[in-house]
Parts: structure tokens; sequence; C-alpha cells
């Protein structure tokens, strides 16, 4: 019995089963085209228009086998460049909040505060004949004074208080905040006595985590200093009043923390007037008003 072919069945056929074999990713487009030569030897007899709609079927079908994992890809790029554009979105949303900051009409700068203090009988740094003064007003435990003593403290020397145009006086202003800074004011007044103010000034600032009474005695000790007379002066309390004075100098020029400074040009009679800077302030505003006092001779 011969069995009887019909292409459009084969065609079908043949179709669905490569269509098959390409979902599971077991034939390649030049696996398509082996089957099409193939097919075309065993089926002479089909006509050559039926043989050229099932060539044009399996391009499709090899197609799409190619291309699929490109589509597939596609979804990922796109995703990728949504992040991106929110990214670009994001700052450019900054840049326009700085320009519209920029736009603002800006706070007029404070006007400096003046005021004026006496530089008493206190220590001293820096040439007497110094054109300009520098008064602080400070506390040996607060961290803002140590900062000023180790950041700023040094450039100022280094550019005004060593090339003798200015000097610098420390008065304390202990607060009551701080248990040791009283102590340690009067400290390093007893140290003064033996020549030692500024050397102990130095110990104290530098050792700001160490203060108690045993701490300034073991400074003073280290300094080289008759311990009989350092503590004598330290025990009796014989300069509280001297610290006392100091401060009601400060509250009396409008100081209200620590450190606060009084620059202004040295006087013969000890009393400075001038700006009243409030803070550590950077170096460069204490620069800025010590050149401009300078240039204003």
């Amino acid at each position: 019995m011969r069995l009887m072919f019909n292409p459009k069945t084969e065609i079908g056929f043949w179709v669905k089963q490569l269509s098959a074999d390409i979902a599971g990713k077991h034939i390649v487009a030049s696996q398509l085209m082996l089957s099409a030569i193939i097919y075309r030897r065993r089926k002479p007899m089909i006509k050559k228009s039926m043989f050229r709609l099932f060539f044009v079927l399996l391009m499709l079908v090899a197609f799409f086998s190619v291309s699929m994992p490109v589509f597939a890809g596609v979804d990922e790029d796109i995703s990728e460049m949504k992040k991106e554009i929110a990214q670009i979105k994001k700052e450019l949303d900054g840049i326009k909040n700085y320009l519209r900051s920029r736009a603002q009409p800006q706070a007029e700068p404070e006007a400096p505060l003046f005021s004026q203090a006496s530089i008493d009988d206190d220590p001293v740094m820096g040439s007497k004949d110094a054109p300009l003064t520098l008064i602080e007003f400070s506390d040996y435990q607060c961290p803002f004074c140590g900062r000023f003593y180790r950041l700023i403290l040094p450039q100022i020397k280094k550019d005004f208080i060593d090339t003798g145009r200015l000097k610098y006086v420390f008065r304390d202003f202990p607060l009551s905040m701080h248990p040791f800074a009283g102590k340690a004011a009067q400290a390093a007044q007893c140290s003064g006595e033996q020549g030692k103010y500024f050397d102990f000034h130095d110990k104290v600032f530098e050792n700001q985590s160490s203060m108690n009474i045993d701490a300034l005695k073991s400074y003073a000790k280290g300094l080289g200093l008759n311990m009989k007379d350092f503590n004598a002066c330290l025990d009796g309390g014989k300069y509280a009043d001297e610290i006392k004075k100091d401060m009601e100098a400060g509250v009396k020029a409008g100081v209200r923390g620590t450190p606060s400074f009084i620059l202004g040009r040295t006087t013969s009679d000890g009393v400075i007037k001038g700006r009243l800077i409030r803070g550590a302030q950077p170096y460069q505003v204490f620069k800025s008003a010590i050149e401009e006092l300078l240039k204003a001779k």
C-alpha cells in the first residue's frame, strides 16, 4: 500500500518539529539550513514553490532562534537606562536647587562687635612695644580654648607675635561647668611667680584630660619649680581673687563664653579698645583683622 505524500501536512509537521527543537535549544540556524537541503533531496517530488515556502518558514524560525537571546537582553538594557536617567534627574535637581539658593538674596555679614578691656597685670607674650594687642579670655578646661591653643595661636605667634607686630595677653575666665579650670588658672599664676607662666600654660592645654590637683602639681614638678613655694601658693588660694577680677573684667567687656578676644591698638594705660571676637574662629579671621588694623595706621 502506497502512502500518499501531502506537502502541506509534511511541511507543517517539520515546522512544528523544528520549533520544538528551537524552544528546547537543540538547534541553531546552521542546522536549519542543513535540514532544508536534506529535506529537498528526500522529497524530490515536492514542488519548487512549496519548497520555497518551506525554506522561508525555516529562515523565519532560524531568525527568531538567533534573535530571542538578543531580545531577552533588551529588558535588562532598558532597566539600566532607566536607572541612569533617574540618576541624571537627581543630579539635575541638585544643580537646580543650588542655583536657586545662589539666586536668593544673601544675608548681609554681621557688623563687627567692639569692646574694651585692660591688660591688667596679666601675663604678656611678645614685645611690649608691639603696635597691636590681643587679649584672650580663656578657660583651661574649655575644648574650644584648647583648639585655639593648638591650631590658631601658633600661626598668630609665627606671623605677628614673633615679628613684633602684636602682643598677646592671657586673662582667665574659668566657667562654672569646668571644676578644675579655676585651680588650673591659679596654678599657672603660681608658676608665673617663678618665671614659668607660659610653660605651665602650655603644659595644661596639652593635657586637658588630666587636670586635678595632683596632675597640676606634677606639671609644676616637671618644669623644675620650687615645689614648696608652688604648693603654698596653690593650696593657699593666693590668686583666687585675681582670677575673680579677670572674670568680672570679661563680663564687663561682653564675654559670654570662651574663648573670647579683644583686638586693638596698644595704649599707654593698658586699656585696649577694639574688636570683640567670640569663639575659636579660623586663623584667617584673626589674620584679616590684624592686617586691617596694621594698614590703618
